[in-house]
């Protein structure tokens, strides 16, 4: 019975150790990080979505301009990113069933 409750205890202090670093590891890199942005002025969050963006981007799906906001340049980014998935699928899916076609043998499969 001992040697259960010493067993046990070990294991359950053990797991409330790390526990108690891996929040308070947590709890560090938060408040330094809150703690530098302030001291170097830095301003966290998404309101710069709407700020104008400046650049360019040569191929689009939907209308934009280098005046247009970084939200803009978001949605862009993920459409631009979608077709270039979807035609990769395509085109991945095409040659797998051309190279699988000529791998079986026309008689049985």
């Amino acid at each position: 019975m001992l040697q259960w409750l010493r067993s046990n205890a070990l294991y359950w202090g053990g797991q409330i150790a790390v526990l108690v670093c891996v929040v308070y590891g947590f709890y560090w890199l938060i408040d330094n990080t809150i703690v530098n942005l302030a001291r170097q002025g830095t301003a966290s969050g998404f309101s710069f979505l709407g700020d104008r963006s400046g650049f360019g981007i040569s191929q689009t799906l939907v209308e934009y301009s280098e005046d247009s906001s970084y939200g803009r340049v978001l949605l862009v980014g993920f459409l631009n990113t979608l077709l270039v998935a979807g035609v990769s699928i395509f085109f991945a899916t095409l040659l797998g069933f051309l190279l699988v076609s000529d791998a079986c043998p026309e008689t049985g499969w």
